[in-house]
């Protein structure tokens, strides 16, 4: 039975993620509109969507699965047993992983956004959709190392029963976005730009495809920070046969195929509605209406009851 500390605790730390996760939202919804309004519904929005998209696919694909479902569960058990030396092991594993793919997912960037544009508009020039698809991808597919220094931040703290980091540091990440994304048009004096002038026009590409990337690296840095003020003391333990990350890769095998399945509707659904045409980017706006609430209400409770 709950005492009423405890459940005080619980409705404070579910105020904490709720209020988060909405500003969250509403910072992202924001952005949202702030692109629509500096690039519009074009050729150049669908390639944005579509290589700021391709750091998630790869993520949850090879990684994120197996992160989101297991680091929570297991770093609660070994924090509460004082098993540092598992702790250590599991994030050493996970750090050197998420640096292998990152890697071969930046060798791998023109055959990455090829695949999200398999269907491209019949009325745009193909080869420069691609080209200029790739270059921004190119820039975007880092954030996977720092996705997931995030996700084992966040599961370390979340196991401390630290919930403030994790729900309000994505707002960091929106607002920088958004301060480049307004900042546009100090490098082309074109409304909107173009996707032809974004493939020469180096300013502003790498306006585009960094912007969104330092606000997730400044999100990474804010959440290194809090669990460093959390007292969480870990070292380099990089042992493949250690019993913690076998326990890892075993309790995230059933994740995998919920994730792939997921990955391909979303790579079928972007490509069934013609890359270069804007309709990639109108459903992904729609989209994110449509996952507020989610995002408001079950996220907030499923994180606080693990």
């Amino acid at each position: 039975m709950a005492t009423p500390e405890g459940s005080q605790t619980l409705w404070r730390a579910n105020l904490i993620v709720a209020c988060g996760t909405a500003l969250s939202r509403v910072t992202g919804l924001i952005r949202i509109i702030v692109f629509g309004v500096m690039i519009g519904q074009t050729a150049l929005a669908d390639a944005y969507d579509a290589a700021n998209n391709a750091p998630n696919v790869v993520y949850e694909l090879l990684l994120g699965g197996v992160l989101a479902a297991s680091l929570v569960p297991l770093f609660t058990r070994y924090i509460q047993d004082g098993d540092d030396d598992s702790v250590n092991a599991i994030s050493s594993f996970a750090v050197v992983a998420l640096a292998t793919i990152t890697a071969l997912a930046l060798l791998a960037s023109p055959l990455i956004f090829r695949v999200f544009s398999l269907n491209p508009s019949n009325e745009i020039n193909v080869a420069m959709f691609r080209s200029t698809g790739t270059s921004l991808t190119r820039l975007f597919i880092i954030q996977i190392f720092f996705y997931g220094l995030t996700a084992i931040a966040s599961a370390i703290l979340n196991s401390k029963r630290r919930f403030f980091a994790a729900a309000w540091t994505p707002v960091v990440a929106n607002l920088v976005t958004i301060f480049t994304l307004l900042a546009i048009p100090r490098v082309t004096s074109m409304r909107p730009p173009t996707i032809n002038e974004v493939s020469t026009n180096r300013p502003l590409q790498l306006l585009l495809g960094l912007g969104s990337t330092f606000g997730i690296i400044a999100m990474t840095l804010l959440m290194v920070i809090a669990l460093s003020r959390s007292g969480a003391k870990l070292k380099w333990n990089l042992d493949l046969n250690h019993p913690a990350v076998k326990r890892l890769l075993k309790l995230s095998g059933w994740a995998v195929g919920y994730v792939v399945a997921n990955q391909i509707s979303l790579v079928v659904i972007k490509n069934l509605a013609s890359p270069g045409s804007g309709n990639v980017d109108a459903y992904s706006k729609a989209y994110t209406f449509f996952s507020l609430p989610h995002g408001l209400l079950a996220v907030s409770i499923a994180t606080t009851f693990v």
